[in-house]
């Protein structure tokens, strides 16, 4: 009895290695592929690279998720307008960039400004 255990043990073996690999592994989501659903993400390099932060509510003060004055890029996942400010608590004092829905890109002349940000209005803009 044990041997004809054994004999199946070791048949069984054998197929399952003759056998491809059949598990399917997804390969790691990178740069603005990386925002999730519904979320406006900043990206501390260009091309939605480096470290992420996803946001569902705004950010008076990007030091919080350190990312103050290191945001590159950008992806609009959320369906709504996001802004950017150089000022804490949302102020306009040098920049405000507003990001449509599902619009990705780097920011370029305003890298590495943003000290907060949150959704705005497509009527009345970023104020």
């Amino acid at each position: 009895m044990r041997t004809r255990i054994l004999s199946l043990a070791f048949f069984l073996a054998a197929i399952s290695a003759a056998l491809p690999a059949t598990a399917s592994a997804r390969p790691a989501l990178a740069g603005f592929e990386r925002c999730p659903a519904g979320s406006y993400c900043l990206f501390e390099d260009a091309d939605g690279n480096g470290h992420m932060v996803a946001f569902r509510g705004g950010s008076p003060d990007l030091r919080r998720q350190n990312m103050d004055n290191k945001a590159s890029s950008f992806a609009n996942n959320s369906g709504v307008m996001w802004c950017v400010f150089d000022d804490y608590r949302y102020g306009q004092a040098h920049i405000s960039h507003g990001a449509l829905p599902r619009l990705r890109g780097n920011f370029g002349e305003i890298n590495d400004l943003a000290s907060s940000t949150r959704a705005g209005n497509l009527q009345t803009g970023c104020r």
